[in-house]
């Protein structure tokens, strides 16, 4: 997994604060699954939260943003043996990515509203 050496060495108690898996904290994360078609990818997730909470820039956004897409790919490359699986989860993986693109921005860290870079966005999912 690709992370930050910060995120690396913190200690467990730290990141249970900071991380929650896939989705927002609260209500509304709960209905979304820590799995991609049953595999799970919360480890991805929760070094994004970590970036998420770090971050100051519009750089540190698309960083993580990308980031947590090149951790779910790397997961299900790992850890998909069937084809035609590893294509759903990829499918699903982008969506994800895209969510949290367009949609986190109210997350991260300094509570500034970016806007995603199409360009980096179109060079991430082909």
């Amino acid at each position: 997994m690709i992370s930050s050496d910060a995120y690396k060495n913190a200690h467990y108690d730290i990141k249970k604060k900071i991380c929650n898996g896939v989705g927002p904290a609260g209500f509304w994360g709960k209905f979304i699954p820590e799995t991609i078609w049953f595999l799970n990818v919360s480890e991805a997730a929760n070094i994004h939260d970590w970036d998420y909470e770090v971050g100051i820039t519009e750089e540190d956004r698309i960083i993580a943003d990308s980031r947590f897409l090149r951790n779910l790919l790397k997961i299900i490359e790992i850890k998909t043996k069937w084809k035609w699986l590893k294509k759903l989860r990829i499918t699903r993986a982008r969506f994800y990515f895209l969510a949290v693109s367009f949609l986190g921005e109210k997350h991260f860290g300094n509570k500034k509203k970016f806007k995603p870079i199409e360009s980096e966005i179109a060079c991430l999912l082909y």
